[in-house]
């Protein structure tokens, strides 16, 4: 694991950039637009960390007890995160038009999204190769 703290490294920056095209994002809407999105995503953002987060601890200790082949977990895990990003995006992009917020914004933001899910799966991908 030589290289680990260059992909932590790689890591913390993607998801900072994603969270910056996030608040860039934001400057789109007026103060009720920004003042309703807590209201519209606070149950996807608890369940969502939730499920990321189960999903990236199975995956470790699938490989770390090595309860299946190394390169059929890290299939699943890819699937299971690429499923993640799609149905995520989707579900805001019905929600936000729904509630009339703006093209440019559900755009920016979708975008910053599958930013910072690509992070982890990438991170998580160069981990799985360094280690096998």
């Amino acid at each position: 694991m030589n290289n680990f703290i260059f992909y932590l490294i790689g890591f913390i920056l993607v998801v900072y950039i994603a969270r910056l095209m996030g608040e860039k994002a934001m400057k789109l809407l007026n103060t009720e637009q920004k003042a309703g999105l807590i209201d519209l995503f606070a149950a996807d953002r608890k369940y969502g960390s939730a499920l990321i987060f189960i999903v990236v601890i199975a995956f470790l200790v699938v490989l770390q007890f090595r309860l299946i082949e190394p390169i059929i977990a890290f299939r699943i895990y890819f699937i299971v995160m690429i499923g993640y990003v799609i149905f995520k995006n989707y579900r805001t992009y019905k929600k936000l038009t729904f509630n009339n917020y703006p093209a440019e914004y559900i755009q920016k933001i979708l975008v910053a999204n599958v930013i910072a899910i690509l992070g982890i799966v990438v991170f998580l991908s160069l981990m799985f190769v360094e280690a096998f």
